[in-house]
């Protein structure tokens, strides 16, 4: 536990913006010891950040007032605020990204808890108790979820650089399709269906079909080229998703149609749509700016995040596909809950069965379609279609990116 009571009892903690933004920040705590940024940035916060000189290491220690470094964070306090108490009733998460340099701008997650109350007897017994609630789980980067649809423009983006599909192919459905011994059911009898009207509709038989043409390794080889199982340097705490190991004949339609063993928290698949909007391009998420010492001067910055390299992942040509695509979602097929008057938006809707209880619903996309800024991530917990239930919060989240003004920038080195 370090000297995190004695820490805690010296410095009393506030949280302004309390049960919005507690997931992410955390706590600190002298009975309950700490959790979120409070816990991963301890040393920055306490004031054993590095680098440091020995002279300065020494006063600090010996200093019994001494303060630690301010760590600024990409979100914004208002968006964050703002997407929480409009999904207040909710059980799920959100997550918005800057398409132009991967700055996390809200990571909201609910049920949630106020770490100003954990002083409060029986508070902090009664949210660490409630399992079913999981107030203390940060479902917007550590929620494991399937993914259901909205892993679709992934598959489709998969599937045209392998060359196993074009985007006028067509694939026939009739209420879904056999995958060996296995029923792949689709919502819809599409009859014979474009690759684009596969995505715009939402037509399981044809991405069954696709996912058996990958088979796993291949699946598994994409959601490793979009990076998903790689650990974000510069978002503690977020897990890595879980590559589907199931090995069943029909695994493969399960999988491409994100379900199967396969499983994605909202952050990943925020990350996977901000790439189609990019024209292919990832840039890691990133949630930490930089670090801001106090000094007799002022304030100086004494460490700047990285912006993310920007890495290629898909051609430019096959992104303008998937792009095209997921704005017919929004336009004309799954997802028109989710229309802004007078912006394009693009998007995928998605209702992910559930093991443990009702469906989940799914909303990932940006804005505007064809000039991309933010791109948002949504899952409502056991709300069934993505369509009905996600795309009008992932309206109201858009809505609010656009209107966002830059970042101030840090103070001076």
């Amino acid at each position: 536990k370090d000297n995190c009571q004695e820490e805690a009892q010296k410095v009393p903690r506030t949280y302004p913006l309390g049960e919005c933004a507690a997931n992410i920040i955390g706590y600190n705590s002298p009975e309950y010891s700490r959790a979120g940024l409070e816990d991963d940035l301890a040393e920055q916060i306490r004031g054993f950040s590095v680098p440091r000189t020995p002279w300065e290491a020494f006063r600090l220690w010996n200093k019994s007032d001494r303060k630690g470094d301010d760590v600024v964070t990409t979100l914004d306090a208002t968006l964050q605020s703002e997407i929480f108490n409009y999904m207040v009733g909710y059980r799920g998460a959100a997550v918005v990204i800057d398409i132009k340099n991967g700055d996390l701008l809200a990571m909201v997650s609910l049920p949630s808890y106020d770490p100003n109350n954990l002083g409060i007897e029986g508070y902090w017994q009664r949210i660490n108790s409630d399992n079913e609630a999981a107030c203390l789980l940060d479902r917007s980067k550590q929620g494991y979820y399937p993914p259901g649809s909205v892993f679709k423009p992934l598959i489709m983006a998969a599937c045209l650089e392998e060359g196993l599909a074009r985007w006028n192919d067509t694939f026939h459905c009739d209420k879904g399709f056999w995958a060996d011994n296995y029923f792949v059911s689709c919502l819809g009898d599409h009859g014979d269906v474009t690759l684009n009207e596969a995505l715009t509709y939402s037509c399981n038989a044809a991405f069954g079909r696709l996912g058996m043409a990958m088979q796993m390794p291949k699946i598994r080889a994409w959601m490793k080229k979009f990076k998903l199982d790689q650990k974000m340097a510069f978002v503690p705490g977020a897990v890595r998703a879980r590559l589907p190991e199931s090995d069943t004949l029909s695994a493969p339609a399960e999988a491409a149609i994100g379900q199967a063993d396969t499983l994605v928290s909202p952050l990943h698949m925020a990350r996977v749509a901000a790439v189609i909007a990019r024209g292919g391009v990832d840039i890691e998420p990133r949630l930490l700016r930089g670090q801001i010492r106090p000094s007799a001067k002022g304030l100086s910055t004494v460490w700047k995040c990285p912006e993310g390299k920007a890495e290629r992942i898909i051609s430019s040509e096959t992104a303008s596909l998937v792009a095209l695509s997921m704005a017919n979602v929004v336009r004309e097929g799954t997802g028109m809950a989710a229309q802004i008057p007078g912006v394009a938006v693009a998007g995928k809707t998605g209702s992910a069965e559930n093991p443990h209880g009702a469906t989940h619903a799914w909303f990932i996309g940006y804005a505007p379609a064809d000039k991309p800024r933010y791109a948002v991530s949504v899952i409502v917990e056991n709300r069934g279609g993505g369509g009905v239930v996600a795309a009008p919060v992932a309206k109201f989240i858009l809505e609010e990116a656009l209107k966002l003004k830059e970042a101030a920038p840090l103070p001076a080195n």
